[in-house]
């Protein structure tokens, strides 16, 4: 079970890789792989370094992070031309257009998440 502030965290994670994406630089480097090791991870095995590496992160923390991370990637997609978008992230991988990371590493990862962000409450009559 991860907590509200885990969730954040890793929403925050996925996307400083983006950024990285976004920017050219390869996600390995980033987290600090080898790019053979990291060619062969599972995205559940990068999920667990992410929480295991932002766990002693605070609530203020996570929230921070996120908000920043937000406000870089939304700068960067003003900033960029929109052909890029369509362009591959990365030179090993052809078919995945930048447009692709954007969108499952914002909106659509946060409706992933957000029932689990967002307590449910009954309405009642």
């Amino acid at each position: 079970e991860w907590s509200g502030k885990d969730q954040l965290a890793h929403l925050a994670a996925w996307q400083e890789l983006l950024l990285a994406r976004m920017r050219g630089i390869p996600e390995e480097d980033m987290l600090g792989f080898d790019p053979e090791r990291y060619a062969t991870m599972e995205i559940d095995e990068i999920n667990a370094f992410l929480h295991d590496r932002d766990a002693p992160m605070s609530l203020d923390d996570a929230r921070a992070a996120f908000g920043r991370t937000y406000a870089e990637v939304v700068g960067l997609l003003e900033a960029m031309d929109p052909s890029t978008l369509e362009a591959p992230y990365r030179a090993d991988l052809p078919d995945r257009p930048m447009i692709d990371a954007v969108v499952g590493d914002t909106y659509e990862h946060y409706e992933e998440h957000l029932d689990l962000l967002v307590p449910l409450t009954e309405v009642g009559d």
